[in-house]
């Protein structure tokens, strides 16, 4: 039998690193982004391809999260058969979520075959993501096995959004790349310097989810406040990214790109110090940049 598993990678608007410490944080799935696990148990053997833009990217990843699955259920890789195709266009190590969409297209795999309880796929995909994360809050694997837009938090159940204002959001690559590991280890060491301040931040982050959670779940009455209200979120968000160190280099003249040609705000999404860049358009971005950018909706 062949069966055929899509994991999509995610943007997040806001909440990064703080939803570590129990903050919310505004997670949604990026469709145009995916991975396509394809299982064809009629097959003795074990054998895997990779293709797509991406896929062979992952071939190195994609062996070693198989072991460590198998490790973490206490089975042998000789009990494994039949042949697995990986499509991918989506990039690694750029705050979308690549991670969270091979874990969850690897744990859809494994319960399928019996191995994993649907009941704790979440929890099963989390600790293999820890493999790449060092400690996964869980808010990527959340979103990818939902694939709907969420309100999450690590320490409390998680709600889904119905978003009635979608405003001009576009990620845009920084040509850098940014290791969730590395990040969240800097913001850690940050915490630990500096608490007071450490703390502080985390709560301007919590502060800026609240504004855009309802920004986006009511129509505006007037669309230029609620636009000025967006951006003065963003940029609260992207101040705690800066202050945590996270926003040098290709990511700050991404950035700076961006706002010479007419975005509102910016931001880094994900775990920042690379990856992609969040920006808010008053209206389409000009021509000039539009091939660059990936709609949010």
């Amino acid at each position: 039998m062949v069966k055929t598993y899509v994991t999509t990678g995610k943007w997040i608007l806001a909440g990064e690193h703080s939803v570590l410490r129990g903050s919310r944080a505004l997670v949604f799935p990026l469709p145009s982004m995916q991975i396509k696990l394809i299982y064809d148990d009629r097959l003795n053997d074990f054998v895997a391809s990779f293709q797509g833009e991406a896929g062979t990217d992952y071939q190195m990843l994609f062996y070693g999260l198989v072991d460590r699955a198998l490790e973490i259920l206490g089975r042998s890789r000789s009990l494994l058969k039949g042949s697995v195709v990986l499509e991918s266009n989506l990039p690694l190590g750029n705050g979308l979520g690549a991670s969270a969409a091979l874990c969850s297209a690897v744990g859809l795999w494994f319960a399928d075959l019996g191995w994993v309880d649907r009941v704790k796929l979440e929890s099963f995909c989390r600790e293999l993501e820890n493999l790449f994360h060092g400690e996964s809050s869980g808010v990527d694997i959340a979103v990818v096995l939902s694939n709907r837009p969420l309100w999450y938090s690590r320490f409390a159940p998680s709600e889904p959004l119905t978003i009635l204002w979608k405003p001009f959001l576009f990620l845009s690559p920084s040509g850098q790349k940014g290791l969730t590991h590395t990040c969240v280890q800097k913001v850690k060491e940050f915490l630990q310097a500096q608490p007071a301040l450490g703390q502080k931040l985390d709560e301007e982050m919590s502060s800026s989810v609240e504004i855009m959670k309802h920004l986006l779940q009511s129509i505006p009455v007037n669309e230029i406040t609620a636009m000025k209200q967006m951006a003065e979120a963003m940029n609260q968000s992207k101040r705690c990214f800066e202050v945590w160190g996270l926003t040098e280099g290709a990511v700050a003249r991404e950035m700076n790109l961006l706002m010479d040609q007419g975005a509102v705000s910016v931001k880094p999404t994900g775990s920042g110090g690379g990856g992609y860049i969040l920006s808010l358009w008053g209206q389409e971005p000009p021509l000039a940049i539009r091939s660059r950018l990936i709609s949010c909706w």
